[in-house]
């Protein structure tokens, strides 16, 4: 019986990428989740955006999201396939599930709760949003403090 789990793989491909060349990664990587038994659940184009630090002198790259049940097997070969890939500059991939086996997924369950975790770039008025509130982080809480270990500032004395 094959094990699987719920996994999200999130990419970066170069700035110029070709779209050809992305489509043929994607059916690469749908043709190995299907060879295990596995299911895409969503695949989203996140857009072109900049990134936090230079990454092999590009400053922008077009994010990816993929959403999948795979067996861990699968996984180990996703992400040599990502490795190996041109286009590809940046992954990483996160477990959303514990094993079970891959009869036992609620598909239609599990693509909600894929979608409920990934807003769309379309909905700009929710990725907005949450873009703003990054930028307006407040740690400040009323409290004059330092946000220091709570230690106990006791006069030790002579010792």
């Amino acid at each position: 019986m094959i094990m699987g789990r719920l996994y999200e793989t999130v990419l970066i491909a170069k700035p110029d990428f070709d779209p050809e060349g992305f489509e043929k990664l994607h059916t690469r990587l749908l043709k190995t989740i299907g060879d295990e038994g596995g299911l895409e659940l969503k695949l989203v184009d996140w857009g072109r955006r900049r990134l936090a630090y230079p990454i092999d002198g590009h400053r922008k790259g077009n994010y990816f999201y993929f959403g999948y049940i795979a067996s861990p097997v699968c996984l180990t070969e996703i992400h040599r396939q990502l490795r190996l890939s041109q286009e590809v500059i940046r992954f990483q991939s996160i477990t959303l599930s514990g094993s079970k086996p891959m009869g036992a997924f609620d598909i239609e369950k599990e693509r909600e709760k894929v979608i409920g975790l990934t807003p769309d770039p379309q909905d700009e008025e929710e990725f907005g949003r949450r873009e703003r509130s990054d930028y307006r982080r407040d740690d400040d809480d009323g409290d004059d403090r330092d946000d220091r270990d709570d230690r106990d500032d006791r006069d030790m004395g002579d010792m």
